[in-house]
């Protein structure tokens, strides 16, 4: 995980965080002046404690989830992050065709 990328999930403190499943929240974190896509914290829903981020990735086009390190999660969490990567990739993909859709109106 990037040096930023690990600060900004120690420093955020967005409190807008939201349950992802039974044991996991999901915050969005603040525009960033240098990117063109969003962002999310997943943290422990017991502790805050920070676990990963969604993020765009750039080579393969989507949003992914990058795990900060020595995280384990089960195949319930990780069900719980796949269905906000599809939600996060869904509304990408609205947002870009409604995007083409305006620059086409005359």
């Amino acid at each position: 995980m990037t040096r930023t990328l690990h600060d900004l999930l120690q420093r955020s403190t967005d409190w807008t965080a939201k349950p992802l499943g039974k044991w996991m929240t999901i915050e969005p974190v603040l525009p960033q002046p240098n990117r063109k896509t969003n962002m999310w914290i997943v943290r422990s829903q017991s502790d805050g404690a920070p676990l990963g981020a969604i993020l765009w990735y750039t080579v393969w086009r989507q949003y992914c989830f990058e795990p900060e390190r020595n995280t384990v999660f089960s195949e319930g969490c990780l069900n719980d992050i796949t269905n906000a990567l599809d939600r996060a990739n869904a509304q990408h993909k609205t947002d870009l065709q409604n995007k083409a859709r305006v620059r086409r109106l005359p």
